[in-house]
């Protein structure tokens, strides 16, 4: 069994694609739609998470940058309708 297999099959595509370009990726929900992952450079990693959504054709995503107290960017949420759908169904 892989890491991957652990992951729930509606997010399974993009936390991997994700991973593979380097966004370390933290806590994932199928049912709720989103992918948590930590941030170091908020402004590479931006473009990096565009081109992977541009890339798998999700269209209907936001990503939220939290920045701490201390001005430091944290963590993303990447959200999605389309995370809870794997092959055209839910």
């Amino acid at each position: 069994m892989s890491f991957y297999d652990e992951i729930e099959e509606g997010v399974r595509k993009y936390v991997k694609l994700l991973r593979d370009e380097g966004i370390n990726t933290t806590c994932s929900c199928h049912h709720e739609g989103y992918i948590q992952a930590e941030s170091h450079d908020p402004t590479s990693e931006r473009r990096i998470i565009w081109n992977v959504m541009f890339e798998s054709g999700v269209k209907d995503w936001t990503a939220t940058i939290y920045v701490s107290s201390l001005g430091t960017a944290d963590s993303w949420e990447i959200r999605s309708n389309s995370f809870k759908l794997e092959d055209g169904k839910r």
